[in-house]
């Protein structure tokens, strides 16, 4: 039961080590609402794209190329990316220009937590690994944290078929292609998302729709849920 509360995932967010239940999206001013996708859908077998390369926001881990690029003449740090130039434990996502640092988190009070950092996803420790030939691998980010864009903002435009590529601690790189794009009240997210046997997938989770307010605070009142199969 305390993998099925990970709609509440948008409020539990892990800062310096501690969980902040319910925590507020912002002081004052709510912000403003997260159009859902608009439109959903479910391919059984969906047809890879070819975009390999991207430019994409420099990652702050990645103090090289963000060297580099703060270097640049351009106004917006950005650098190139493929899937061979790919640090450890890194999900990238080529059609959205998504270049994000893994890390792991796991669930504390049944929430699972998140990064700290805009620029972070969280990899579920207690599903199933990267490397695995079966199960759900969850994977959690922000969609906006305390006024950053996050780096799974765009999760609602992905299109069928688009390439997703993620790398383990080890380097070892997986891809898989998108095959569902849904939208779920967050105590409302289904239970298979947290199958850690079954059918190999990704799942990719951020938040989305109309700001609500809970306790005094404002939250997002949906989740956005990307699943993508083995390429």
């Amino acid at each position: 039961m305390r993998r099925l509360l990970l709609g509440l995932l948008a409020l539990a967010l892990v800062v310096t080590g501690g969980v902040i239940g319910y925590r507020a999206l912002t002081v004052g001013d709510p912000p403003p609402a997260v159009p859902l996708p608009e439109r959903t859908y479910a391919v059984a077998s969906p047809s890879p794209d070819d975009q390999r390369s991207a430019e994409v926001e420099a990652n702050p881990d990645d103090a090289t190329r963000t060297s580099e690029a703060s270097g640049s003449s351009s106004t917006a740090a950005e650098v190139a990316m493929s899937p061979d130039e790919m640090a450890a434990s890194r999900l990238y996502v080529p059609s959205l220009g998504v270049y994000a640092t893994l890390t792991d988190e796991g669930f504390s009070g049944g929430r699972l937590s998140l990064p700290g950092e805009a620029w972070r996803v969280g990899l579920d420790t207690g599903s199933a690994p990267l490397g695995s030939a079966s199960g759900t691998t969850l994977l959690a980010g922000h969609v906006d944290h305390d006024g950053v864009p996050g780096a799974l903002r765009g999760l609602g435009e992905i299109a069928p078929g688009a390439l997703v590529y993620v790398t383990d601690a080890r380097g070892e790189r997986s891809t898989f292609v998108a095959s569902g794009l849904s939208t779920y009240i967050k105590t409302g997210l289904p239970r298979d998302l947290f199958d850690v046997g079954g059918e190999r997938r990704l799942a990719v989770v951020t938040c989305g729709g109309p700001i609500i307010e809970v306790g005094g605070e404002h939250h997002y009142r949906d989740n956005v849920v990307l699943t993508a199969v083995p390429a």
